[in-house]
């Protein structure tokens, strides 16, 4: 008998018990209680799980970083023009909080060493 806390008791049956494989397992298997959301958890996929277990990804930041052009976001990552606008200028602004953060709880010498 495995005993399981946090997993649903039909997803139980399988007898994995509170042992999650993936983000998506804990997200589709736990108590109907508990809403979670797979876009809420900060992973990296596990290299235990091989090349066939690595999520897609899209490296649209680094690559926008790297050459700076909007059109090759088109080319390279699949996105459009508008989305491709929307998603740098709310990195850009996520960019511009941090600072603005880090500047506020660096004191007042922050500004000569930024």
């Amino acid at each position: 008998l495995t005993r399981y806390r946090a997993r649903s008791p039909f997803s139980a049956i399988g007898g994995s018990g509170d042992v999650f494989e993936s983000v998506t397992d804990i997200v589709t298997s736990t108590r109907n209680v508990l809403h979670l959301d797979v876009n809420c958890f900060p992973v990296v996929a596990h290299p235990s799980h091989g090349e066939e277990g690595l999520e897609p990804t899209n490296s649209w930041m680094l690559d926008f970083m790297t050459h700076g052009k909007l059109r090759y976001l088109w080319e390279d990552n699949g996105l459009d023009p508008t989305t491709a606008y929307n998603l740098i200028k709310k990195y850009l602004e996520a960019v511009r909080k941090a600072t603005a953060v880090v500047k506020t709880f660096a004191g007042s010498n922050a500004e000569s060493d930024i």
